[in-house]
């Protein structure tokens, strides 16, 4: 369709919502961000700046592990989609997970403050799942490196130590619940872990 906007049809209701359940999405290690249309036309028209991403909130005190706090933080991020249940995650009360939809225009978010009751308690550390790449000098996952303003401002005074995001932002797997695995029909049966 042009302007690297591609258009999937599905013949099956049930397999768009397992695609956009699962988002973040990428190829290459670049993310792909979708959205929804019923009109082939109106997919050039439609705002690419939203993905879903489960995020995980660490360093938060283990009497604040719950929903509740879990709701609060992520609003101040984005629109929360999901607050996963404490005891069906697999974590071990570690940390929380939220799925949020984050304007991906903006640089990642790498910490909040956490308040209770009208006081500070603290700083909770955010970690993304299935992070795509992104840029360690400004944060977003929006541009490559070529088209990265703060990267091309600063070219040849830009130290690694003074990169303000990285590798940090990727959090670990959480479990083997969380993995999906298609199985493709064709002469030799393929699995695709996705």
């Amino acid at each position: 369709m042009g302007d690297n906007i591609l258009l999937f049809e599905f013949e099956d209701c049930l397999d768009l919502e397992c695609v956009l359940e699962f988002e973040p999405w990428s190829y290459d290690k670049h993310l792909v961000v979708f959205q929804r249309t019923l009109v082939a036309e109106a997919a050039s028209s439609l705002d690419y700046s939203h993905s879903s991403f489960w995020i995980q909130l660490h360093n938060v005190p283990e009497d604040l592990l719950t929903l509740e706090t879990g709701e609060l933080v992520g609003r101040t991020l984005g629109t929360v989609l999901q607050v996963a249940e404490l005891e069906d995650d697999g974590v071990g009360g570690e940390f929380l997970r939220v799925r949020i939809s984050l304007d991906i225009s903006r640089p990642l978010p790498r910490c909040c403050k956490l308040w209770t009751e009208g006081k500070l308690v603290g700083w909770v550390g955010i970690k993304y799942e299935r992070l795509p790449n992104f840029r360690y000098w400004c944060g977003r996952v929006s541009h490559g490196e070529r088209d990265c303003e703060v990267g091309l401002h600063r070219k040849g005074r830009l130290r690694k130590e003074d990169q303000q995001y990285g590798d940090w932002l990727r959090a670990d797997s959480v479990s083997a619940v969380h993995k999906t695995m298609a199985i493709i029909p064709g002469t030799a049966r393929s699995k695709v872990p996705w």
